[in-house]
């Protein structure tokens, strides 16, 4: 469990103060690093503060149960995948260009939980639990702690094991990178008091391989957080100050200091980012969380040089937590408006992001997709999650995040980080349909780009195009996708029917080939309100336009396929596809 399940907790509990919306005991141990299954979940009112009543819940629910200090060699391991993955790593490029690409076998026991991170070098894996998830969790047991690590590389596509973690470890905790060393603060007792909680901070060296503990500041705070902060060293600080006023401790050169007190005064959804030659915090005000009048909106302030200095209030539900370039992020999409009583009278964003050069908030492309769980640009990647959408923040557009194989995405307990351009995720659960409940310790990887793929001739650019989508080949019309020679002109991604999204590059590759009655392929790929893809195949025979519908994962229509003819016709300047939908189900028998 890393920072973000921690802050996911708080949300999540946060939003059962309202006591309508008291969710399923079950819920309670669905930790999901990075995984949210659609939009992060914004509260009914707006904002709801979290209590004391409410944190007793949490501890009652399981979250925070000790999952005990077993050996990693008694601990027998759980069920893998019965559908083990048919894609073969490439021994140079493991991503394999577009899509996830399983890593070889690691030399991990299968896990969910674990903690993910990425060191400058290698991904580091190292603890996790073999309970399976919820929603298939058993609760007559809480699982085994795992020791054991390894390290991925993915220059070399290689994995290696890496020390054990020490007997004093929990699978609870939170974890940060400083340096190329992992720093894990392991939970043993979560119970806070005036002297914080128990827990157990442990320092791996990435150069010489081993874990040493370093000694913890008289106060661990109450929900505590960690963060690698590039000028400074460690930071541990509290993730709210509703459950006590704990300072933020910096540790440096062997010591921990005492960071001066910040301007925003008591506040929560507390998260500190790398601002390079600073440290930013962001938050929101506990005092005026009280009002329901208004949203509660982000806060910020930089320390430098030991002074803190505020920065502009944002127009945004969440804080940034992660850095690309010169910009902090918040990627999630959706929003609230303060529901039925206390109404703001808009939609505030979720997420959006706050540039370091120029101090002030935007907002992300309009139209921005219900379940955003990352952004990609020039300066690298920030995927949270290994389904929903991804901000190209270069382009100002959006795209899929590729489907994981055999169902491995819809499971919860999977761990994900980001590093060189890379995403990496490990472990997860299997679901009753995968041969669970259980957990699995198969590992991927996946390269987004900041550009679409250029047209190309080669069939596995349309191969990578359908794995990205989600669309199953199997059951297309015959002939639907075949190239038969010709130019895959690439694919879009759109919401509702915003033209913003367009891919104007291969609509205008479509075209040209219709003109010279040449054979290419373009495909459409809408995502409904429900959040449920139909995706259009465009098709050029003889110089007719052939299109295939892609209705089968849509709830409300014909859960089947359906062709037609078209004609194409510029609109406003952009290519518009205008067809004569005489099409017919062609699988008419329901695909589930």
């Amino acid at each position: 469990m890393d920072e973000r399940s921690l802050h996911d907790d708080l949300l999540a509990i946060s939003e059962w103060a309202d006591p309508v919306s008291v969710p399923d005991p079950d819920h309670l141990d669905a930790h999901t690093v990075g995984d949210h299954d659609g939009a992060p979940r914004p509260g009914d009112a707006g904002r709801r503060v979290l209590l004391a009543a409410a944190a007793v819940l949490l501890v009652i629910g399981g979250v925070w149960v000790l999952t005990g200090r077993d050996d990693p060699a008694t601990v027998a391991p759980t069920p893998t995948s019965t559908s083990p993955s048919t894609s073969t790593p490439d021994s140079t490029d493991p991503a394999g260009g577009s899509g996830w690409v399983e890593t070889p076998p690691g030399p991990l026991l299968p896990r969910a939980d674990a903690q993910v991170l990425w060191t400058g070098t290698e991904f580091v894996v190292f603890a996790g639990t073999d309970q399976a998830p919820c929603p298939v969790c058993d609760y007559a047991s809480y699982g085994n702690t795992l020791h054991d690590a390894a390290a991925y590389d993915p220059a070399t596509n290689t994995w290696r094991t890496i020390a054990d973690l020490p007997d004093a470890s929990s699978y609870i905790g939170t974890s940060a990178v400083v340096d190329g060393d992992v720093f894990w603060l392991s939970v043993r007792d979560p119970s806070t008091n005036s002297s914080g909680i128990d827990a157990t901070l442990q320092r791996w060296s990435s150069t010489n391989d081993t874990w040493t503990e370093i000694a913890l500041p008289a106060e661990v705070p109450g929900n505590p957080r960690l963060a690698g902060v590039l000028m400074s060293g460690l930071v541990l600080y509290p993730g709210t100050d509703e459950v006590g006023a704990f300072p933020d401790q910096l540790w440096a050169a062997g010591s921990w200091t005492t960071l001066p007190d910040d301007p925003l005064g008591p506040s929560y959804d507390r998260q500190i980012v790398d601002g390079g030659d600073a440290v930013i915090l962001f938050a929101k005000s506990l005092t005026e969380a009280q009002n329901t009048a208004t949203p509660s909106l982000v806060q910020g302030a930089s320390l430098f040089s030991g002074t803190w200095e505020t920065i502009p209030v944002s127009d945004q539900l969440y804080t940034p937590m992660t850095r690309l370039g010169d910009a902090l992020y918040a990627p999630f999409g959706g929003g609230a408006d303060g529901g039925e009583v206390g109404n703001w009278g808009r939609t505030v964003p979720n997420g959006g992001s706050y540039a370091l050069d120029t101090h002030t908030w935007s907002a992300f492309p309009a139209t921005t997709p219900e379940d955003l769980m990352g952004v990609v640009s020039s300066d690298g990647t920030a995927v949270l999650g290994v389904k929903g959408h991804v901000l190209h923040a270069d382009a100002g557009s959006y795209s899929v995040i590729p489907t994981l194989p055999d169902g491995l995405g819809d499971q919860f307990g999977q761990a994900i980080a980001n590093g060189d351009g890379t995403v990496f995720t490990f472990g997860g659960g299997l679901g009753n349909v995968r041969g669970g409940p259980g957990v699995h310790g198969r590992g991927f990887v996946w390269r987004p780009g900041t550009d679409p793929e250029p047209p190309s001739g080669d069939p596995a650019a349309l191969d990578r195009a359908l794995a990205i989508l989600g669309i199953d080949p199997a059951g297309a019309p015959s002939g639907s996708l075949d190239l038969a020679g010709g130019t895959f002109c690439g694919y879009e991604v759109n919401t509702l029917d915003d033209s913003s999204q367009h891919n104007e590059t291969g609509r205008s590759c479509f075209a040209d080939a219709l003109d010279r009655r040449a054979p290419a392929i373009f495909i459409e790929q809408l995502v409904t309100t429900e959040g449920q893809p139909v995706a259009t195949v465009w098709r050029t025979v003889d110089g007719r336009g052939i299109y295939s519908v892609d209705e089968t994962r849509e709830a409300l229509g014909s859960r089947a396929w359906r062709i037609g003819e078209c004609v194409l016709a510029p609109t406003n300047g952009a290519v518009a596809f205008v067809c004569v939908d005489n099409g017919i189900d062609v699988n008419p028998t329901p695909t589930t």
